[in-house]
């Protein structure tokens, strides 16, 4: 029994070190901003789009397609077009395809 007492304090300890932790890191980004130049902030954003796309192509087509003002991005395929999305991804596995031909060679 005064195991299972001390795993449950061993892991509230780690609950509260994580919970702290994340606070301290959120502080220290928020300081970054506040501090940083609109140049910083510009490309900070520019970076969490491209994570974004890596991570989620279709949502940051989505939420690029859906704003109000224009902004720069690589061409996007359609989303509401179901054929030159499917092309578009049998369009670059024949370019791959060909490389790897290519290469081999």
């Amino acid at each position: 029994m005064i195991y299972l007492a001390l795993f449950a304090a061993a892991q509230f300890g780690l609950v509260v070190y994580l919970i702290n932790e994340q606070k301290g890191q959120a502080r220290l980004i928020a300081e970054v901003v506040r501090c940083s130049s609109p140049d910083l902030c510009e490309m900070t954003a520019l970076v969490d789009r491209l994570c974004q796309r890596i991570q989620a192509p279709e949502l940051a087509t989505a939420q690029h397609h859906n704003l109000a003002e224009p902004m720069y991005a690589p061409q996007h395929v359609p989303i509401d077009d179901d054929a030159a999305y499917f092309e578009s991804k049998e369009d670059m596995a024949q370019r791959l395809a060909d490389m790897e031909l290519h290469a081999t060679r």
